[in-house]
């Protein structure tokens, strides 16, 4: 009789920790399930994103990951576009949000929401550093041979990025990336580059001895503000998106992806007045 029940016994325990087993098994699927896939468009823009040992890497892979650490309502998903292509990704439900944009950047006539700000980010001049070059130098952007990446926007030349505009007004040479731009003005093959202030910050990252070459034009070419661009009537509203990225940003992760690639503050240089 005692053995019966010792079997009987091990057998309930046997059938318990076999129900533990189903339990905890369906409510990890449930909650798997109960996970809306939110895609997040990005092309190479380097800090943003780049390309590294065939791997997408920059800070949108970071805060995509932040994001899904932060809550567990959103699985949030990275899909690549090109910057030309990524209007149309949009709008025919490739992914649902793009970050890191600007409104300005061909938004303004698609039906999209703009969330709140990410980064505040600049355009700004630079030149070779060299022995009694001053800020004066950056005074007649007309008179100097510029290098400049194809397609960008510029004040200087009131936003139009048509490369036959350009060519007829300035003495102009366009490029395919920043990194080409810096590398133009260190070697004295232009006199006067745009880049990004936060490429730039980046770059002095990768490069630290490049830094004490560059001078920087205290008067930016213009400034703008990096927000997540959100297709209307997808699976996340805007106020939930900015949620979200207001809880990265007050946890302090934010700031630290922004500061491992080289940017101290998402507050970068302001415009001066003269």
């Amino acid at each position: 009789m005692t053995c019966f029940r010792s079997g009987a016994l091990l057998a309930c325990k046997g059938l318990f920790k076999f129900c533990m087993v189903i339990v905890i098994a369906v409510g990890y699927t449930q909650t798997v399930q109960s996970e809306t896939t939110i895609n997040v468009g990005g092309y190479v823009f380097p800090p943003f994103l780049d390309i590294q040992n065939q791997q997408y890497t920059g800070i949108l892979i970071d805060t995509i990951q932040a994001f899904n650490k932060s809550q567990t309502q959103y699985k949030f998903k990275f899909t690549s576009t090109s910057s030309k292509r990524r209007y149309h990704d949009l709008s025919s439900g490739r992914f649902d949000v793009i970050m890191f944009e600007s409104e300005k950047w061909g938004w303004d006539s698609q039906p999209v929401h703009a969330s709140s700000t990410l980064l505040t980010n600049s355009e700004i001049y630079i030149a070779k550093r060299q022995q009694q070059r001053s800020q004066q130098f950056f005074e007649s952007i007309q008179d100097r041979k510029l290098v400049a990446v194809l397609g960008y926007h510029y004040r200087f030349a009131n936003y139009m990025s048509n490369a036959d505009y350009l060519n007829e007004l300035f003495n102009i040479r366009l490029v395919s990336s920043m990194e080409t731009v810096i590398n133009q003005i260190i070697h004295g093959q232009a006199d006067i580059g745009v880049v990004t202030y936060t490429y730039l910050k980046y770059f002095y990252k990768q490069h630290p001895l490049i830094e004490p070459q560059i001078l920087i034009g205290d008067v930016v070419d213009h400034q703008y503000e990096q927000k997540a661009i959100l297709a209307k009537n997808r699976n996340i509203t805007l106020d939930q998106l900015n949620e979200i990225i207001s809880k990265v940003q007050q946890s302090g992760r934010f700031n630290e992806i922004l500061l491992e690639h080289g940017i101290a503050s998402p507050h970068t240089r302001s415009p001066l007045t003269k």
